[in-house]
């Protein structure tokens, strides 16, 4: 029991509202309840994950814990910090960090900056969260990374989507609630950190069209699960890289700006948002298609062109 925070269970009793003081009887039974301090002999000790949890260094037995950040300046610098305390406290204490610091990111290498919308913070928490609550910690060689630009915030989680959640409902932000680690869900969820309803991935969608900000891409790369949060259109833009973007004319490129932040639209819709004929919107939703940008979904008239 020395080796847990007293701050990281104090905080949990708070968010939770548990009316036992920390370390009394009552509250050990119930983290013992939860599955988070199990009994040898005489004595309660933590559990993996009540240790990953609440513990003062959980990298000392989990190498693989916490999360590590790395802000990557246009101006070339970047700016790391490793959060490898208790688990439960980490969204606050990245929170805490990046919040002041992202105005900066955008470009502290001039003068002047351009004006964009203000990230919406919560997108970048209920990233960390996820990625906190759902990665595979069987994943011994990998650990969570958070990763800001000056154009993009991305979150890699460690493992692919659990089984039979697939890619394409994780894309629509339409998965269902299947948890790979229910104690750490029901903790996080106790302390409303996460509402465990599903709700969080639509806040995803949500937020981005709210704020005008591209749909947010879900990636595997083969061992990790990557969040890229755009903090503008042409973020979306830049972020298909130049191979893409040479084949790309410059109407399309506006096109597909427009079509990132609605997260898909019809032919018609399309033309009419570009003030181009259905020809020339059919042409360049086409070529979206063409280069794995897009994906269709539908019949005849009704046919729409997502994200992918």
């Amino acid at each position: 029991m020395a080796d847990l925070a007293s701050d990281a269970l104090a905080r949990y009793r708070e968010r939770t509202k548990i009316q036992d003081k920390t370390i009394s009887a009552g509250f050990l039974q119930r983290l013992e309840r939860q599955g988070l301090l199990a009994r040898r002999g005489s004595k309660l000790v933590p559990t993996g994950y009540g240790f990953l949890l609440f513990g003062k260094a959980p990298r000392e037995v989990l190498h693989h814990a916490g999360l590590n950040a790395t802000i990557d300046y246009p101006d070339g610098t970047h700016e790391i910090q490793d959060f490898d305390g208790p688990t439960i406290l980490i969204p606050d204490q990245v929170e805490a960090w990046l919040r002041p610091k992202l105005p900066n990111v955008i470009d502290r290498s001039r003068m002047t900056r351009a004006e964009r919308t203000a990230l919406p913070f919560e997108l970048v928490r209920e990233a960390v969260i996820n990625a906190l609550v759902h990665r595979d910690y069987d994943l011994t060689g990998a650990t969570c990374h958070l990763v800001v630009t000056g154009d993009t915030v991305t979150v890699r989680n460690p493992g692919a989507p659990l089984l039979p959640i697939t890619m394409e409902q994780m894309q629509d932000f339409t998965a269902p609630m299947y948890n790979r680690n229910p104690k750490l869900q029901f903790a996080f969820g106790g302390s409303k950190l996460v509402e465990g309803r599903g709700f969080g991935m639509r806040t995803f969608g949500e937020a981005a069209a709210t704020h005008g900000l591209p749909v947010p891409k879900y990636a595997f790369d083969g061992l990790y699960l990557n969040l890229t949060i755009y903090r503008d259109a042409k973020a979306a833009l830049e972020a298909l890289g130049a191979a893409t973007l040479s084949k790309l004319s410059k109407s399309e490129r506006v096109g597909w700006e427009w079509l990132v932040a609605q997260g898909g639209a019809r032919s018609g819709e399309y033309a009419a948002a570009m003030k181009v004929d259905e020809r020339t919107a059919r042409r360049h939703l086409n070529q979206f298609l063409k280069l794995g940008l897009v994906r269709k979904s539908g019949a005849s008239t009704s046919t729409e062109y997502e994200i992918a």
